[in-house]
């Protein structure tokens, strides 16, 4: 009976440890998931930010163009009226 008892206790000492190794698999792949989240989360804000600072880059860019064809324009007036 104490062979059966003994065999018993071991047995769920192997299962106890198993399940803590197991659970210490778990939180280290839950810490991966947490990181890679964070990761994506962080690449976004960036491409948000690559985002705005492009579309103020064009913007400007437009506004410079837009000034060069007016003064153009009033170049080619000036030069058709003489």
């Amino acid at each position: 009976m104490s062979n059966a008892l003994e065999k018993s206790s071991r047995i769920r000492q192997k299962n106890d440890q198993e399940d803590s190794e197991m659970s210490e698999k778990e939180k280290y792949t839950e810490k991966s998931d947490t990181s890679r989240s964070n990761d994506n989360e962080e690449e976004e804000e960036d491409d948000q930010v690559d985002s705005k600072t492009l579309k103020c880059q064009f913007q400007s860019m437009q506004a410079e163009l837009k000034r060069r064809i007016e003064a153009l324009e009033s170049i080619l007036l000036r030069r058709s009226r003489t």
